[in-house]
């Protein structure tokens, strides 16, 4: 078994290598909506998948050129491709039709650069596919 190294992950947003953002980390919920199913003839809870509910995290440090604005990253920006790179491996996690959520700035005068933490929801989840 091989276990590839987290290092080396980064998000895409559009074809071309120009397009590449490289960031100190991301985070997946993939997730699925689930519809309770419970009936009498089951002594407990039952729930059914309905749909892919994607929600996602991305935190980089601020570029002063590729910085979210300028990439169109905004609050309730639509995205329509983000591909996450699993970290040393040669595959994707692609997030389709997703909205970006918030953008949070932090700037700590303590010893550390300005930081961004986007987040987004929805869409639909492509696993383990090949790069854009």
């Amino acid at each position: 078994m091989s276990i590839p190294s987290g290092n080396g992950g980064f998000i895409q947003l559009a074809t071309g290598a120009g397009n590449i953002q490289h960031v100190s980390m991301w985070t997946g919920n993939w997730a699925n909506r689930l519809a309770e199913v419970t009936n009498s003839g089951f002594a407990g809870s039952q729930y059914a998948p309905t749909l892919p509910d994607p929600s996602w995290s991305i935190s980089l440090p601020r570029d002063d050129t590729a910085y979210p604005e300028a990439l169109g990253i905004t609050p309730g920006a639509f995205l329509a491709n983000v591909w996450f790179k699993l970290g040393a491996d040669s595959k994707y996690d692609k997030v389709s039709a997703t909205t970006v959520e918030a953008v949070q700035k932090e700037c700590n005068s303590a010893g550390d650069v300005v930081r961004i933490t986007i987040t987004g929801k929805g869409g639909s989840l492509t696993l383990n596919t090949t790069g854009p």
